[in-house]
């Protein structure tokens, strides 16, 4: 299915009418005890103590605040749309006047999921209340709507890349896209190796390649890549024991000392398919500084598929 995204709200009071963005009180202490400030916030609620900072933080302070969020949020797609509220300390969140989620007590950071059947077109009532106590923070509210994906006709695109010297990019989902290719016999014979749940970045090696211009290469992936080889985040995996791939991300792991391709390029016909097990596509959906490096990675590939021929 799609990613979730960032949720585009209305604010409840606006003179020009319908205005993106949402109704923000400021509080000091954690029981709302002082509003020091009241504005109309333009952003999603998608912030932490790193890289995406409350518009106004100064005000705040590091600790011992609360924040109260309202205004609208109007589906396009009428359907069951997932959502995802992740935070730290505590929260409340009301869809339609609804008390959906309510965790308001200290601690790490938790994620609730559910979802909602939404009509196209209607005005949600939406309140979103946070307080941080002491030590990091995050708050991130994040919608799947329903929209109808369309089958991915592989045939098809391989007919273009065999015939026409296209490129295919596969960089979601790897695993599964290349037991589907080596069923139409596009992708050759191989085994996976999978990361244990820790920092992997040390155990990734990129070299240099037209994907990486401007980047760190011909070494271990660090602080650079954090967004792509995330700890304990999503899985990491490489194929090896394969034949034919030109290997650009590699990396190294068990007791086996294993050498597994992570990134690499498969010639097909005229053209080429590229794959990546890299967590590259969910950082695309978010303004963190450290995603830079995926998006600037994307913009490489595309480049480099523009000199090939074209890309899919």
């Amino acid at each position: 299915g799609s990613l979730f995204q960032a949720v585009p709200f209305y604010c409840f009071q606006a003179k020009d009418g319908v205005t993106e963005g949402l109704n923000l009180d400021y509080f000091r202490g954690i029981k709302f005890d002082q509003c020091i400030d009241r504005r109309i916030s333009r952003l999603g609620i998608d912030f932490d103590h790193k890289a995406n900072l409350i518009p106004g933080y100064d005000i705040l302070g590091a600790s011992e605040w609360s924040l109260r969020w309202e205004g609208y949020l109007v589906p396009e797609h009428s359907g069951i749309t997932e959502f995802e509220f992740s935070f730290d300390d505590g929260a409340r969140l009301w869809i339609d006047g609804e008390l959906v989620v309510d965790r308001w007590n200290n601690g790490p950071c938790k994620i609730s999921q559910f979802s909602r059947d939404l009509q196209a077109g209607r005005k949600y009532a939406v309140k979103v209340e946070f307080f941080q106590d002491k030590g990091g923070w995050a708050v991130n509210l994040k919608w799947k709507p329903p929209v109808t994906e369309k089958a991915v006709d592989l045939q098809r695109l391989l007919q273009r890349v065999s015939k026409d010297g296209t490129v295919l990019f596969v960089l979601g989902d790897a695993d599964t896209w290349a037991a589907e290719l080596k069923k139409l016999g596009a992708f050759p014979n191989y085994q996976i190796y999978r990361h244990q749940k820790s920092w992997v970045g040390g155990n990734y090696f990129v070299r240099t390649h037209p994907f990486f211009e401007d980047l760190p290469v011909n070494a271990g992936m660090n602080w650079e890549y954090q967004r792509l080889v995330m700890y304990d985040g999503p899985k990491h995996y490489g194929f090896y024991n394969m034949k034919g791939e030109e290997p650009v991300v590699s990396s190294v792991g068990s007791s086996a000392h294993l050498v597994a391709t992570s990134v690499g390029i498969l010639p097909y016909g005229k053209g080429k398919i590229v794959f990546s097990s890299l967590n590259l596509m969910p950082a695309l959906m978010t303004t963190r500084k450290a995603d830079d490096v995926p998006r600037k990675i994307l913009c490489n590939y595309l480049k480099w598929a523009g000199g090939q021929g074209g890309h899919d």
